[in-house]
């Protein structure tokens, strides 16, 4: 018998749907959402999808209305709301990782919220997460109370690092899919069971009610397919880019002027974050990218035109530091011959722009 599809008004694939069609779209999200479940070592109802880490991070942070501790070099989605909540700022060293002894005085019995960034997406620095655990669990048991939960942004840390959330000590979790070539528009929040968060959009009540809205299904499962996929094959590209970042950093720290920020050791494989003393990043970036390399001057995510240089400043950096600072982020397609082509190109591209004349 043909079937007729009559339920249009609902969407092509609504899970909400009680029909066939519906039926098939909630299988799908149920399984995705069991990868990602059995991917962070959790229960599939601690797992709710939206629609990326922006709004995952927004999450957590409306969620309390003060108490809220965050590092120094946290993403704008993170940082931003958490300001407009008063916000702590823990400081971090000059190799960008958490000051500990600053945190722990820092850390009083009306914290309620701690957020630190997994690794950065500026510098590639990785955070001693257990450490910052072991710390908060000590603090609640000193006092005998349930806070501060603990939330961790780990949307550059999923390509590399391990998101078993009992292994890092964490309540909350923001993921997303685009990192890991998965499509845009796709996020997860981990949830764990007993920490209480508000629905930042209000309606139908779907992902358990912290999250309204239809499912955009199609995407949820090829993001979770690409996070599942990058997972089985992480140690092997971990190690393959680490060799050709450490290649890229001596042969650009050879550029006269030429500083690495973040720690050298406790870093993402495939993140360089470098200052360029007397050239403007910008230009930099430019100068390169007519010559066939894209960089960044930093997070993509900034917007044009607006300084966005709180994480060099928060490694004692100044603002001169912050504008002659670039990251350049390394592919898995990424050979020998391309790094040696950028040192090559860089140090030629840096030389002429030291040679202008300034404006």
């Amino acid at each position: 018998m043909k079937r007729l599809y009559l339920d249009i008004a609902a969407g092509a694939s609504n899970p909400s749907s009680i029909h066939q069609e519906g039926g098939m779209a909630r299988m799908a999200l149920n399984k995705a959402r069991t990868q990602v479940a059995r991917l962070l070592s959790v229960k599939s109802d601690e797992v709710i999808f939206t629609s990326g880490g922006t709004e995952s991070n927004n999450t957590v942070i409306n969620s309390f209305t003060g108490g809220i501790l965050i590092s120094a070099i946290e993403h704008a989605s993170i940082r931003e709301p958490g300001l407009a909540r008063q916000a702590v700022i823990v400081p971090v060293t000059k190799k960008g990782l958490l000051d500990l002894e600053q945190f722990k005085k820092l850390l009083t019995r009306e914290t309620k919220l701690v957020s630190v960034i997994y690794a950065s997406n500026e510098l590639g620095t990785i955070q001693p997460l257990k450490e910052i655990s072991k710390i908060i669990k000590a603090h609640r048991n000193k006092y005998k109370i349930s806070t501060p939960y603990f939330h961790t942004d780990a949307c550059q840390a999923s390509r590399f690092l391990n998101l078993k959330v009992n292994d890092l000590g964490v309540d909350l979790m923001t993921l997303n899919t685009h990192k890991v070539g998965g499509p845009a528009g796709v996020g997860v929040l981990y949830v764990r069971h007993g920490t209480p968060l508000k629905p930042l959009l209000l309606g139908g009540g779907q992902e358990f009610g912290l999250r309204s809205g239809t499912e955009n299904v199609s995407a949820i499962v090829a993001g979770v397919e690409a996070l599942v996929k990058w997972n089985s094959k992480r140690e092997i590209e971990t190690k393959k880019l680490t060799l050709l970042r450490d290649k890229l950093i001596k042969s650009l720290i050879a550029i006269p002027g030429v500083m690495v920020n973040g720690d050298l050791v406790k870093r993402l494989p495939h993140n360089i974050n470098v200052s360029v003393a007397g050239v403007s990043g910008e230009q930099l970036v430019v100068e390169l990218d007519q010559k066939g390399i894209a960089i960044s001057t930093g997070s993509a995510c900034n917007n044009h035109g607006h300084f966005e240089g709180h994480v060099i400043l928060a490694l004692g950096g100044d603002r001169e530091q912050a504008e002659s600072t670039v990251r350049i982020t390394l592919d898995t397609k990424t050979s020998t011959s391309d790094i040696d082509r950028v040192a090559r190109v860089s140090a030629l591209v840096v030389t002429k722009l030291r040679q202008q004349p300034k404006l």
